[in-house]
């Protein structure tokens, strides 16, 4: 199990668009509280890999993962706001369901901090989750986030509209 943060565009070389499209579409077909409910094609990650590649080399994206010999386990996107609002950064964290509740999510969420305070630059730290993902908001409590506002019903799961919460970074 490794961690490695991508800083570098040309480390994503080093994993392919099927890699990253099984990851998501483990956590779509088990229908894990996340922002996409439909299986992505390999043609809309090849997009997102070129995309999210061009974002690293900008400095506006930093990722960190958690790689299990090659397949990927987690991911923590870190991604700083355009224009009047680059001093913000929010993060989205993913972990497959078999590599969750072994700290995983914390120690990628920690690493995602570091690089949003330390590269980034960050003075604001965001993050959100559905309401009702109860391991979400005790990890992102723990780690120093507060909750700030509430979106209510914004986000379908099954028939059901939930709440998006939105958390703050505390130190």
């Amino acid at each position: 199990m490794e961690i490695i943060t991508v800083r570098d565009e040309k480390l994503l070389d080093n994993f392919t668009a099927e890699q990253f499209q099984e990851f998501i579409n483990s956590l779509i077909n088990e229908n894990a509280l996340i922002l996409r409910d439909k299986e992505v094609s390999l043609k809309e990650e090849e997009r997102w890999l070129k995309n999210i590649k061009r974002k690293i080399k900008n400095k506006s994206v930093v990722l960190v993962l958690l790689v299990d010999k090659e397949k990927i386990a987690g991911i923590c996107e870190v991604r700083r706001k355009p224009f009047r609002q680059s001093h913000n950064v929010d993060f989205g964290l993913a972990v497959r369901r078999e590599y969750r509740g072994k700290g995983y999510g914390r120690a990628l969420l920690k690493k995602g901090i570091e690089e949003a305070l330390s590269y980034l630059k960050a003075k604001n730290l965001w993050i959100s989750y559905i309401d009702g993902n109860i391991p979400a908001k005790n990890l992102y409590e723990k780690l120093g986030f507060k909750e700030v506002f509430r979106f209510k019903e914004y986000s379908r799961v099954g028939n059901y509209l939930r709440d998006e919460v939105l958390l703050l970074y505390k130190k």
